[in-house]
């Protein structure tokens, strides 16, 4: 039996998943099973699950909410994701992926006692009213190959942002893709990810059709999308600022009662909470 990962992680996007899945799986959801706002956007969005460790036990946190942004500058020359492309992002050495976990409103660690020590050095210890976690992907590619086994078909510009230098290897320019969660009333004390480490990596499959998301990215405006992104999920617009030009792609919160359910898929459970779900 062949396994994504030898740990949990949580994901977002179209509610379809195997090891095998490819890109035309995700162009042949329906808006229903996506868990994001804007129907066009079948893209496919992971990361390690988190973790609260109290007394030796851990316990799965739930973010609060997700967030993905597309941003480009459009002074400069920018190329869709081809169909079929697919990376992951914040890998150790791998560039500035300017992974972050800022803590607002930080009062002191309610845990208590040994549980607000934490090896851990990417969570903080202290308690925050809202946790922010965000981290970048590469946003220079290498103009040929759509996913490779080391990563090398990407790269990050010289500082990890979306008007940074592209390296001469990689003269390519693709949307900076961005990937936040939050959680409230985080408690601080032993938080980890799955893998049990202080890295926050996410992997990527685009699930836009290359015209449309060039269309988004020559022709920045509302009027780019179709009325079904938002009668299809009424519970959010599209969201679009022209300065360095932005797509914000929404993910339903864990109290939603959207897509509770369970998906069996031979011995592995696919079990869909609302905006993101967990894979053992």
């Amino acid at each position: 039996q062949t396994c994504l990962s030898d740990h949990i992680h949580t994901f977002y996007g179209p509610m379809t998943l195997r090891p095998e899945t490819t890109y035309n799986d995700l162009i042949a959801t329906t808006p229903q099973q996506n868990s994001g706002n804007v129907v066009e956007n079948k893209s496919l969005y992971w990361h390690p699950a988190i973790y609260e460790v109290v007394d030796g036990i851990y316990n799965l946190v739930n973010s609060d909410d997700t967030t993905a942004y597309y941003v480009w500058d459009g002074s400069m020359p920018i190329r869709a994701f081809p169909n079929g492309f697919r990376m992951i992002g914040g890998l150790r050495g791998q560039g500035p992926s300017n992974a972050i976990a800022a803590c607002g409103e930080p009062t002191a660690c309610a845990n208590g006692g040994n549980n607000c020590n934490s090896p851990n050095t990417f969570f903080p210890s202290t308690a925050c009213g809202e946790l922010e976690v965000e981290m970048s992907f590469p946003s220079c590619w290498d103009g040929a190959n759509l996913d490779t086994s080391d990563q090398s078909h990407v790269a990050y510009s010289s500082d990890g942002t979306e008007v940074g230098a592209c390296p001469s290897t990689h003269p390519v320019r693709i949307p900076l893709l961005q990937l936040f969660f939050r959680i409230n009333n985080y408690k601080g004390g032993h938080y980890t990810f799955a893998d049990d480490s202080s890295v926050f990596h996410a992997d990527y499959i685009s699930g836009w059709e290359e015209t449309v998301l060039q269309n988004v990215l020559n022709n920045c405006n509302e009027s780019t999308f179709e009325t079904a992104s938002v009668s299809a999920n009424p519970q959010y617009q599209e969201s679009i600022n022209s300065r360095f030009a932005h797509l914000r792609m929404f993910f339903f919160p864990s109290n939603s009662a959207r897509f509770v359910s369970q998906f069996l898929d031979l011995s592995h459970a696919f079990i869909a909470r609302t905006g993101h779900s967990t894979y053992w």
